[in-house]
Parts: C-alpha cells; structure tokens; sequence
C-alpha cells in the first residue's frame, strides 16, 4: 500500500506541475502559489493516509480543471486567417444546362463581372480550363448588365461570386427563384496584409465585422464597422464606428473605386480591412466577424446587460429609458438593431452598438462570470472568426486575471450627410450613401493615433 501511496502522490504532483507549467490562462505568481500551497499540504499530509488522499485528489481535480478549462476555452477561439470566395455559375431556371459538361457540350458562354478582383477571374478561368472549357469568358461590368444578358438569352451562364449575390438580390429580388445553380468553386487565400502585435504591452488594433446570419446571402456584408484600438498597459479601448452606407474608397482597388462600406465585404474580408485601414489611416493587427446571433446566445448566459441609451424609446416590445438599462437577451439585439425608431437613424444605432459592446465586456470581466465558462464557450462557439492566435487570447486572459482592474472606454462614430451616389459593386447605378463628414473623420483619425501612443511610464 505504500508503494500504491507512493507512486499516487509522484503522479498527482508531477501531472500538477506539467499542468501549471503548460497552463495558458493563469498569471505565473498565481501559478506557483496553487502550486506551492498544495505541495506544502502534501508534505504536512505525507505520513497521514487520510489527509493524504485528501491532497491528491485536491492535486488531481486542480490538474484536470485547469486543462478543462483551458480545453473548452480554445472552443471559443475560430482561429481563421483565411478568406474564401464561392463562385457559383447560374443558369436560368428552365435552361436544359444541368451541368458544367452540358455546357461544354452545347457551347454556351459564361459571363463573368470585370468588377471581380483578377486573381478570382484567373481563378475561374483555370478551374474552367482544368475542367475541358476553353472558350473565353463574356466580360459585363455591372451586376444589373449581367442578370439583363442572361434573361434576354446574350449570356448562357452568369458567374457570381457569392459575395455579390446580396447585390443580384438588391437588384432582382426574384433572381434565386428564376434561376438554378450548375456548378460552384471556391477559392481560399489567406489574409497578409496583417502584422500581429505584442498583446499584453503595447496598443493594438481589432476590425470588429458584424454580419447579419438572417440571410445566407449577406453573409460577407458587415452591417457592422468598428475599429477599436486596444491599450493593454492604460486598460483603455478606443472605439470608433463607421455606417455601413459610408461612402468610401474600396482599400483592394487601385484604380478609385468608390462604394458604401457594407460593399466592401463582398470582396472578401481582406478589402474590408484595406478599406477600414485606407480610411482611418491605421494599420489593423487583428479582425473578429461576429453573427448577429451571437448576440442574443451570449446575453443569455451573462444576463442582464448594462447599456447606457441617450434617448427613450420603445420597439419590438422592448422599452428603453433614457440612461442605464438591464437589458434581457431579446432587447439586447433589439437595442442593437433598432434604427427606425430615431431622426437620425443609422447614427444612434451605431453609438447604440457600441454601448452593447461596451455593456458585454464589463459583464465578461466580472469574476462571477468564470463559473459560467462552459455556458460562455457554448454560446459563442463557431460563430466569431479571429486571426488572433490563442496564445494571445489567452495572454490577455491572463492580464487580466492579474491586474483584475477596469477598463476606460472612449467612443467614437463618424457622420454625414445622405446622398444618392454611384456605387462601384452595382456597376455606377446609384444607391444611398452617407458622405462622411470630413471634420469628424479627422477628431476620429487623431482620436486613433493618440491611443496608440505607448503608455507614459513606458
């Protein structure tokens, strides 16, 4: 039995010690003191066998929660630094082309947009060719061009990156009904212009993208455009909004390509980041796209949710009074969604969201919320994709865990004026936009460079 007791307590302080030792989440100093206190109750334990098994089985469960623990973390953490394109090839509804070899056999042209970035359409025309087509393409500039040269029959088959699908859709509402798919493929790159920063000591940059999962069709369309730049030594988060309609420069175009911002996505996330860098005049370290859904699955599990609203208003069966509300999960969206209730629309809807996000971090950070760690992980998993590693997470989950202190919050949104201008995505037709006001993209911009200059006692 002693050897049985020997050997129990070697393993129980050995897998102790690789467990601190490969531990992610904890600080060091909080590392060794679980680690020094249960080895000094193991040796005071060592010749009672009681008290003995007591200790190891302390040892064993603080070994297997730390590894739990940090197990379901990494279930959060949709570590994805590439962007894919679907290209899908459509034909109409009643068309005797069922397939890519139909189409070979009797012919037919394939259209494809000159508005897609040249590497996708060299994409395209190398699947084609790999799969026994070698006509050329039929170039058409606009999304309206397209979908008029394949219903008067000028065009066999339209080439869509499914990016812009959300455009076809704004333009022919009926088009999925009259038309079929025949083939699709899909192209994947990875996102470079990216450099990662040192987390826990100096600012950094995050592009948050909020798409709206309602419709699979929007899905690379950020109704949600905030840069927040990240001070990790001065706990202070830096938020800047942007409308989804602002009217921009798309950042992959080198000739000028002028669109509203939500366009930006269908390129792919890379362009909305150029874009996002092009017009606040920053570099980007890192990008999350979060589901609107997420929303809601987190505000269950971290109930109620404190946000500040400017204005009392009511939607939706929600009401909402001037100051601090508590917000259930349902109202929490609403909150974040509601434009039409409000003179100016997209502008307070902006500064709404960024109280909900602002309302989301405080609660996360409340030390209460570590007991509902599984229940965090299951609402969020699989619906927020991040470049930043794990090993960053992590970092500043152990910061954090360390200094234990608030965060400051500054906050931001851009205006302007509406117009009806040309947009680059639907081929020069015109579409509302918001013309940015030039005075508020400057405080932004300054706003930006002042927080991140490094801390003073650095």
């Amino acid at each position: 039995m002693k050897k049985i007791r020997l050997v129990m307590k070697v393993i129980a302080m050995v897998l102790l010690g690789f467990t601190l030792f490969t531990s992610r989440l904890l600080p060091l100093n909080i590392m060794i003191a679980i680690g020094a206190i249960e080895v000094l109750l193991l040796v005071l334990a060592w010749k009672r066998k009681v008290l003995q098994v007591f200790v190891v089985l302390l040892m064993l469960i603080t070994s297997s929660g730390l590894m739990y623990v940090e197990f379901v973390a990494e279930r959060i953490i949709n570590y994805d630094p590439n962007q894919v394109n679907t290209i899908s090839f459509f034909v109409l509804k009643d068309s005797r082309i069922n397939s890519l070899k139909t189409a070979i056999k009797n012919e037919s042209n394939i259209g494809i947009s000159t508005l897609l970035d040249d590497l996708v359409i060299t994409f395209v025309e190398e699947q084609l060719k790999e799969n026994d087509y070698m006509d050329e393409l039929v170039p058409f500039e606009g999304v309206s061009q397209g979908i008029e040269g394949l219903y008067d029959g000028s065009i066999d088959i339209l080439a869509v990156d499914q990016g812009f699908l959300s455009s076809v859709q704004q333009y022919d509402p009926a088009f999925l009904e009259t038309t079929k798919v025949i083939w699709s493929i899909k192209k994947t790159d990875e996102i470079t212009n990216l450099t990662e920063a040192n987390v826990t000591k100096e600012p950094f940059v995050i592009y948050l993208a909020g798409v709206d999962n309602r419709d699979e069709f929007q899905a690379n369309r950020h109704d949600v455009n905030i840069l927040v730049v990240v001070d990790p030594i001065k706990r202070e988060m830096t938020m800047v909004s942007v409308p989804r309609d602002a009217y921009v420069q798309l950042g992959c175009k080198t000739r000028t390509a002028m669109d509203k911002l939500t366009h930006a996505g269908v390129y792919g996330m890379e362009c909305a980041i150029k874009t996002m860098q092009l017009l606040l005049d920053v570099d980007v370290n890192y990008y999350a796209q979060v589901n609107f859904n997420t929303v809601t699955q987190l505000a269950e599990v971290i109930k109620p949710i404190p946000v500040y609203s400017e204005l009392a208003f009511s939607y939706q069966g929600c009401s909402f009074q001037k100051g601090l509300n508590q917000l259930n999960p349902v109202c929490t969206l609403v909150f974040a969604r509601e434009r039409s209730a409000f003179t100016n629309g997209d502008q307070q809807r902006i500064r709404n969201q960024q109280e909900v996000i602002k309302g989301i971090i405080k609660r996360l950070l409340q030390p209460s919320m570590l007991t509902k760690i599984e229940s965090i992980i299951q609402s969020v998993e699989g619906t927020v994709k991040t470049n930043m590693s794990g090993n960053d997470i992590f970092a500043l989950v152990r910061a954090q865990i360390q200094k234990n202190t608030d965060w400051s919050f500054k906050q931001y949104s851009l205006t302007g004026k509406d117009a009806y201008l040309p947009s680059y995505a639907m081929g020069g037709r015109e579409l509302y936009m918001v013309q940015l006001d030039k005075t508020k993209l400057a405080e932004a911009q300054a706003a930006i460079q002042a927080a991140l200059q490094p801390a003073a006692d650095e």
